[in-house]
């Protein structure tokens, strides 16, 4: 009776002894930013104590600060915020709206916001929490008018369990960078925040038996590696590289004769002493968009502009001025087929909550960028919507998100847009001779040799064109003289095709 009396002890003893050490290294976990590892154990202490405000509330914590789903954090925080009474720690009320806006219940959240606004006036959450009512305002009115849109998750041999994110895709559709932290990456073993370094990839988007692929150890290192733009052409890849002890800066990495040359860092006019985190190219090279929270700037990060001088380099940066820029954070700036739309993404611009994804036009007359419109719900959801990447006819687009029927965290999915008409035609020119020259180039101008665009060919030896209805003047020079010129004329026929091929001779 005795020795099993004792028995019963020594395993309740091992029991509880367990738990505190379970507890211990959740809290450990938590410390140093590891959402995803503490929410293992600590759903495993839920089960234990199903009424503890604490466990429930770390729960909850680790919900709102992954992607594995923002929305199964109400629970936990809503029994934190109930129980908890007039006593309800300010932090709570802050968390408890926004996981309710993660349910698209914004009418509830904003007066939750209005009540966290009401109760402290220098919080944790102060600074933001008025975005946040705005945001929630904002939400309401956009998705009252859902777009006309289908979101394909592109299976398995492009997503993993782990996150799976920014994705770009060439402008003649063969190919789509993205990146990722799955198992296996160059970096090996996990980081603090317990996912693994990201590394780049790709996939063959018109190969159905192809899985996507590391882009191997000359573009990424044992570091992060995050694609972060791609020219027109899919020849350049911006990549920002980050490691733990110092801010990270924006690489270039070039294909040249179908295989890439090892990244190098942009100079000191792009990179600076503070972060920048991602950049794309004009069509003809001559223009750099990048992001920066350099001093001087609007506030948070902002998008700069940077011109290219006559002896290759990068000039003075420009501020994209505060039509675009705000207190808060704008990021991956990309510019449109056409060029006169900038896509970027800010969390300081009204809209459904964290950042969303916006477009701004460009107006040559008053040399300004319009005032950004949200692309709308549901491409744009209260959790971070970061980049989107459009198709050569700006029909489709690719971006990263965590639906229902992802992988188990941020997955690639592919976007058909059912209502919208291209008002653009593409032509594929493919020249009769494999292209030998690295300087030759495609010029479009108008009837007034104003040139519209300049274009290399891509890894096939193709110049891929978007133009809209018009008449052009088409010629392929090297620099030395014109190898090939012709008249062309867009119509409603040529919009219609999937693309227009033309087939040219180099004199």
């Amino acid at each position: 009776m005795l020795r099993s009396f004792a028995l019963f002890l020594f395993l309740v003893f091992c029991a509880v002894s367990s738990g505190f050490a379970q507890a211990k290294e959740a809290k450990d976990y938590l410390k140093e930013g590891n959402y995803l590892d503490a929410l293992t154990l600590l759903l495993r202490e839920h089960k234990s104590y199903p009424e503890n405000v604490e466990i429930a509330h770390d729960i909850a914590l680790c919900y709102l600060n992954t992607n594995i789903d923002k929305k199964a954090a109400l629970p936990y925080i809503e029994m934190v915020y109930e129980i908890s009474g007039k006593n309800v720690d300010s932090e709570v009320i802050y968390e408890y709206g926004l996981a309710l806006s993660y349910h698209l219940s914004f009418a509830e959240a904003k007066k939750i916001f209005q009540q966290y606004k009401s109760t402290t006036s220098k919080g944790k959450y102060s600074s933001k929490v008025n975005q946040n009512i705005i945001n929630c305002d904002a939400a309401m009115e956009l998705v009252k008018h859902p777009l006309n849109v289908s979101f394909i998750n592109l299976g398995e041999k492009v997503n993993s369990e782990y996150p799976d994110y920014y994705p770009f895709v060439s402008k003649n559709d063969s190919i789509l960078y993205f990146t990722s932290r799955r198992k296996g990456n160059l970096g090996g073993s996990k980081e603090f925040d317990g996912y693994y370094p990201s590394d780049i990839f790709y996939f063959l988007l018109n190969k159905e038996l192809f899985k996507a692929k590391n882009a191997g150890k000359m573009i990424n290192s044992i570091g992060d590696d995050q694609v972060v733009g791609l020219s027109k052409d899919g020849n350049i890849l911006f990549v920002y590289f980050d490691m733990i002890d110092y801010y990270g800066d924006i690489y270039l990495a070039e294909n040249k004769g179908g295989s890439f040359s090892r990244n190098f860092k942009l100079d000191n006019t792009v990179n600076s002493p503070s972060l920048e985190t991602s950049a794309s190219i004009s069509t003809d090279g001559n223009t750099l968009f990048f992001t920066s929270d350099r001093t001087g700037g609007m506030g948070g990060l902002d998008l700069y502009m940077s011109r290219k001088l006559p002896d290759g380099n990068w000039g003075i940066p420009q501020n994209l001025g505060p039509e675009v820029n705000t207190p808060f954070d704008e990021d991956f700036p990309q510019l449109s087929s056409d060029e006169s739309t900038l896509y970027f993404s800010s969390n300081g611009l009204p809209g459904m909550g964290g950042f969303d994804i916006f477009h701004s036009k460009w107006n040559p007359d008053k040399n300004e960028w319009s005032k950004p419109v949200n692309m709308g719900y549901p491409i744009n959801t209260p959790s971070d919507n970061m980049t989107i990447s459009f198709s050569v006819n700006e029909t489709y687009a690719y971006i990263s998100d965590n639906r229902k029927d992802s992988y188990g965290d941020l997955d690639i999915y592919k976007l058909e847009f059912h209502n919208k008409k291209s008002n653009k035609a593409v032509f594929i020119y493919t020249p009769t001779d494999p292209l030998t020259d690295e300087s030759i180039e495609l010029i479009v101008s108008n009837l007034n040799n104003e040139i519209i665009g300049i274009y290399r060919p891509n890894n096939s030896g193709k110049f891929i064109v978007i133009l809209e209805s018009g008449n052009y003047i088409i010629q392929v020079e090297n620099e030395d003289r014109t190898l090939y010129t012709d008249n062309l004329t867009v119509n409603g026929e040529n919009i219609l095709n999937v693309t227009n091929n033309i087939t040219i001779k180099l004199q």
